[in-house]
């Protein structure tokens, strides 16, 4: 990643280079700028930090082999590194070539050699930083997935479990006479434990969309469906009101979609409010946007005015700063201890995904009101 406007910022490790062959100059001459020209990569410190690439001169005044500053510098710093050879040195270029370095050049240097071999090396280690952040995400994702089989596995083994203990409770009472506090105390445990099983069968009701289920959704009804599983996620010093309009259109996407952005939401909402008494309030509804008002909100660049549903959760916690505001829905970025980052992240590529957009109206230490915006079909859509 660039670090400032110039081509680049680098790192000459061999002060002779760079003071009888004017490296230095000559680089500032193409537009790169120079941090530190050093002949110990140990000099390096916090340079490495606001840096692009090094270019190594493979004959050191200091005597270290450049194989050995080459692995240091990849290994501490995590740079670029470039390798210079004496042009016609067939030592320098063998011991180039076995250091595998990102590029060497060549001095006296030719024609736009050097230039060309930098910003290679530069793009390279840009797309390779990328390369890998992506396969961190795939990993979070990948792992994400492997935990919601595993937890239908087990959801519909406990309640199986369940169901047999609460069949020995009742059988159990039956041996009680009625009124006495015995049994009383094994009827509130069969309640409680019907509430549990009705919990499992909504979770696994939930779970089970992601493979099938009509691409057909009603907000408010998938809200109201979703009370116990949001009660779930709130925790209970949070009161939670609904405001839920009773006449959406359907939308042209799935339940399962429109949950994963509920449950997100709530999450993010009870997180905000933590342990203090606190509010959460969800409102289904629809209204007619602008091209204008879309462009103002987070979502892909482009989207057509039009009638949109929306679904919005506002929380009376600790708000959103707006430095924050702008980094929320990066994956990873995260302010929480134990969360992963990708919640956020997630409400954003699904919104993305069907041409909607989100809006965050928050400020620190006053809640937040996220609402998020889905498309109406031009065409009714039937359930």
């Amino acid at each position: 990643m660039m670090k400032s406007s110039s081509a680049g910022r680098l790192i000459i490790l061999g002060k002779t280079l760079a003071d009888d062959d004017g490296l230095d100059r000559y680089l500032g001459e193409l537009g790169y700028d120079v941090v530190a020209v050093l002949d110990d990569p140990a000099e390096i410190g916090s340079r490495g930090a606001d840096s692009d690439l090094v270019l190594l001169d493979l004959h050191l005044e200091s005597g270290q082999g450049g194989g050995c500053v080459y692995s240091r510098l990849r290994t501490e710093h995590n740079l670029p590194v470039v390798t210079v050879a004496r042009r016609g040195n067939a030592m320098d270029d063998a011991y180039a070539d076995a250091m595998k370095s990102y590029g060497c050049v060549h001095f006296p240097f030719e024609g736009r050699e050097l230039q060309s071999v930098l910003q290679s090396a530069i793009v390279r280690h840009q797309v390779e930083g990328e390369r890998r952040r992506l396969e961190q995400q795939m990993l979070a994702v990948q792992k994400s997935e492997s935990l919601g089989v595993m937890s239908r596995h087990l959801v519909h083994d406990f309640n199986n479990r369940l169901h047999a203990v609460l069949g020995y409770i009742q059988i159990a009472s039956m041996d009680l006479p009625r009124g006495s506090k015995s049994r009383q105390m094994l009827d509130q445990a069969v309640e409680a434990g019907m509430k549990g099983s009705t919990l499992c069968r909504e979770f696994l009701q939930y779970s089970s969309t992601a493979v099938s289920g009509p691409p057909v959704a009603e907000l408010s009804a998938i809200v109201w469906e979703s009370q116990t599983l949001i009660r779930t996620i709130v925790k209970k010093n949070i009161t939670i009101d609904y405001q839920l309009s009773t006449d959406l259109p359907h939308l042209d996407l799935a339940p399962l979609s429109v949950r994963q952005i509920l449950f997100n939401l709530a999450l993010n909402a009870s997180e905000s409010i933590g342990n203090q008494r606190g509010s959460l309030k969800i409102v289904t509804g629809h209204r007619r946007l602008s091209s204008a008002e879309l462009a103002a909100m987070a979502g892909a660049p482009v989207r057509a005015d039009g009638d949109y549903a929306f679904l919005q959760l506002t929380d009376d916690g600790g708000g959103i700063s707006a430095e924050i505001a702008g980094r929320m829905f990066a994956p990873f970025f995260t302010t929480k201890f134990s969360s992963s980052g990708l919640g956020l992240t997630a409400v954003r590529d699904l919104v993305n995904l069907h041409e909607g957009a989100v809006e965050v109206i928050s400020s620190a230490g006053y809640g937040a009101t996220v609402s998020v915006y889905l498309p109406v079909p031009r065409k009714p859509v039937r359930a």
